[in-house]
């Protein structure tokens, strides 16, 4: 006696509802693979700016300074220099910046530092 192969069975509504979700699902992560692959990321690209003007307190002026990435690239150890007449006056180290990110410093002098400039100098690929 032999066996007749069993015929295929039909799927149901929730078989089909779970296979239409999870092709999508796996199609948005390729188009989002191939879109980043297709724009590639841009370099890190680092500024450093004075926000607003020095405050005093307890005979001190504390000066903000907010340093931004604003490539795609994660930094480390970004180096940022203040500078009065062309002296350097303090620095501080940033230990990682990622991509789009971007943090608030604080400079302290014991006098007004007016004509102060911040700027990077340095930074290394993490």
């Amino acid at each position: 006696m032999t066996r007749r192969p069993a015929a295929p069975r039909k799927r149901n509504r929730a078989e089909w509802i779970t296979f239409i979700a999870s092709s999508a699902v796996v199609a948005a992560v390729v188009v989002v693979i191939v879109f980043i692959w297709a724009n590639g990321s841009a370099p890190a690209v680092l500024t450093a700016t004075i926000e607003g003007p020095p405050t005093q307190r307890d005979g001190q002026f504390v000066v903000s300074v907010k340093v931004e990435n604003q490539g795609d690239v994660s930094t480390a150890d970004v180096q940022v220099v203040a500078t009065l007449g062309g002296e350097p006056h303090g620095e501080q180290l940033v230990d990682f910046l990622s991509g789009g990110e971007s943090v608030e410093l604080a400079f302290v002098f014991p006098e007004d530092p007016a004509g102060l400039e911040v700027r990077v100098v340095s930074y290394r690929d993490p």
